[in-house]
């Protein structure tokens, strides 16, 4: 059962992880574009 709950536990944190990966990529892509709108006008 111990081991479950660590497997589970670890499962989570990756979920959150890629969650909060995905949040910065679109910060970063909104980044991205907001410099390049900057650098057309």
């Amino acid at each position: 059962m111990d081991g479950f709950v660590i497997v589970h536990r670890l499962i989570g944190w990756e979920e959150t992880n890629v969650q909060r990966n995905i949040a910065w990529m679109k910060l970063g892509n909104e980044a991205d574009r907001a410099t390049a709108s900057c650098c057309e006008n």
